[in-house]
């Protein structure tokens, strides 16, 4: 990192890159900004947020020069597109990182680009159903977990990622990006595609959303999500979902059968299982367990931190 004043490229200006972006700049940090949003970049510089705008993709003139970490807050595709071009216009000592869902495809990508050396990805688990700059705060990711994968970065890229993040009040942790992927599939891939299908459900049954109860908003909150977003997010990790959606459909089937055949014990045998799974201890965004799982590491350079708040 620089000795003066940090310097950061957001490129995306998105709730998670707006969010990133307004901390940085919080903190001190020059922040310049990319957006395919022309009035999204012109509201993040009229809020004194963005020091600079620039083209993604395009020619970013001097804009780079002066920049530490460059950081991909796109959705996944578009982050492997724009590689190529940030390994001929981010100055040599520059870090990459992304924010991206899944890390399998976009390592591979970086390593394709000659980047692999100085690119760690990175995944925050936070978030939001809403999007765009307007929605962009301060403080989303103070707390969370953010996991890092790379494939042989050197140190000094691992430890100026997390270093960023733990600057926003976040836990960088290190994980395998197989592995990462596997996780999220579960824990945030499949909740997003059974709200979404309960919503199209409802739906078709004629239920709008101003007739839910509490429970029912809570279980349809992630169907707002941006849709878009969310498909790239599915089919990038297609392979690892299916077996995932195979195991819900399974288990809607197995209650079906309960219900249809009068099996009340077995219904509410089900029902107490659920029950006791949301009974069990959690620490913070990511449980303990996570934590102490093999594979899962402080991020260097934050290895004294407490991984658990």
């Amino acid at each position: 990192m620089s000795s003066g004043r940090p310097c950061v490229a957001v490129i995306g200006l998105g709730l998670m890159g707006g969010c990133l972006a307004r901390d940085l700049s919080a903190l001190g940090w020059r922040v310049v900004a990319a957006d395919r949003d022309p009035a999204a970049l012109d509201a993040a510089i009229a809020d004194g947020v963005v020091d600079e705008g620039f083209e993604a993709g395009g020619v970013a003139g001097g804009v780079l020069e002066s920049v530490d970490v460059v950081v991909l807050a796109t959705p996944v595709p578009a982050a492997r597109e724009l590689l190529p071009w940030l390994a001929s216009v981010a100055p040599a000592g520059a870090v990459l990182t992304d924010l991206g869902s899944t890390k399998r495809s976009v390592l591979a990508a970086a390593g394709e680009a000659g980047l692999a050396a100085r690119f760690v990805g990175g995944h925050p688990m936070a978030g939001d159903h809403r999007s765009g700059w307007g929605e962009a705060r301060t403080g989303l990711f103070a707390g969370a977990r953010v996991w890092l994968c790379h494939d042989g970065a050197e140190p000094r890229a691992v430890q100026r990622v997390a270093m960023l993040w733990s600057a926003v009040g976040a836990s960088p942790r290190e994980i395998d990006a197989a592995e990462h992927d596997q996780l999220v599939t579960w824990s945030s891939h499949l909740p997003q595609l059974m709200a979404s299908t309960l919503g199209v459900v409802l739906g078709l049954a004629n239920v709008g959303p101003s007739e839910l109860g509490p429970g029912g908003r809570d279980a349809t909150r992630l169907a707002r999500s941006d849709a878009g977003l969310w498909a790239g997010i599915v089919m990038d990790n297609a392979d690892l979902l299916v077996p995932c959606l195979e195991a819900f459909t399974a288990g809607l089937q197995d209650l079906r059968d309960r219900v249809e055949q009068g099996r009340e014990e077995e219904v509410r045998a089900l029902l107490e299982a659920g029950r006791a799974w949301a009974a069990r201890p959690s620490h913070g965004p990511m449980t303990a367990a996570h934590d102490d799982a093999p594979g899962h590491r402080p991020a260097r350079g934050v290895a004294g931190r407490d991984s658990s708040r």
